[in-house]
């Protein structure tokens, strides 16, 4: 665990040799082609499909080169934020196992406190989904008792394979809430679902819509909203959240009156 965490701080370092030499596109490839540097959101490669558009336009005569000087500062202070956030990360999480010299040989996963847990499972494409649901599920986000997981955020940077460590979330969940669209028919993600479905506690969010037959969340499989139609088949999406929320929010009481009997 230690050793993970310290190799990933060596990287960094590199990166951030790269960019005091001034090559910011050597910085970002190094970082982007690496797994040491997690980045669920992509911003590495956003950040360098940017320099990429930028460089063509300057090069097309498309952008004055102050421009793309300017575009290249840019960029290079959201790449250095990138970093401090991440060594920010791993200095907690070298703190903690300095802490605890005895754990970190078994299960990275976190017990909290035994509360039930929800994994949210989503493509990183479907941000904006989960974000949209996270606000009709203000109150129970907020709620002590409950303990809501991403599938892509709780991930400690001392996991070395986060695949396996997902499989370890879908295994400590008690609820598994799956957003679907056309973007979680893909691996790992499909394979998450089928594993959550086999162990009873699959809840699909259907999303935007997909043939079903032949997935983990076929219409015998009890989802939302209600109706069984998807979101964006609703002629208002925000009652179709609404409706999602308001499911989910009595489905929650039910769970914490059965962890509290």
């Amino acid at each position: 665990m230690k050793d993970t965490l310290e190799q990933r701080l060596q990287h960094i370092v590199q990166v951030e040799k790269k960019i005091i030499a001034g090559d910011l596109k050597k910085a970002l490839d190094f970082a982007q082609t690496s797994n040491l540097l997690p980045d669920p959101d992509q911003h590495l490669m956003q950040m360098l499909s940017r320099l990429n558009t930028a460089v063509r336009q300057q090069m097309e005569a498309l952008m004055s080169e102050e421009d793309l000087r300017i575009e290249r500062s840019t960029i290079t202070k959201q790449l250095l934020t990138f970093l401090k956030d991440l060594k920010a990360r791993i200095g907690e999480e070298l703190a903690d196992t300095a802490a605890s010299p005895g754990e970190g040989k078994g299960s990275l996963l976190p017990d909290y406190d035994g509360k039930p847990q929800i994994l949210v499972l989503y493509a990183v494409e479907d941000q904006a989904s989960w974000d949209q649901l996270r606000k009709h599920l203000f109150l129970s986000l907020r709620d002590k008792a409950l303990q809501f997981i991403d599938i892509h955020q709780d991930i400690p940077l001392a996991a070395t394979d986060t695949a396996k460590y997902q499989e370890q979330l879908v295994d400590a969940a008690k609820v598994v809430l799956s957003l679907v669209s056309p973007n979680m028919l893909t691996f790992p993600l499909f394979l998450l679902a089928e594993q959550a479905l086999a162990a009873g506690k699959l809840i699909p969010i259907r999303v935007e819509e997909i043939e079903v037959d032949g997935t983990p969340f076929s219409n015998d499989i009890k989802g939302l909203p209600a109706n069984g139609k998807f979101v964006n088949q609703w002629d208002n999406a925000n009652s179709a959240w609404v409706d999602i929320a308001k499911n989910l929010r009595a489905f929650f009481e039910k769970l914490k009156a059965e962890e509290a009997s």
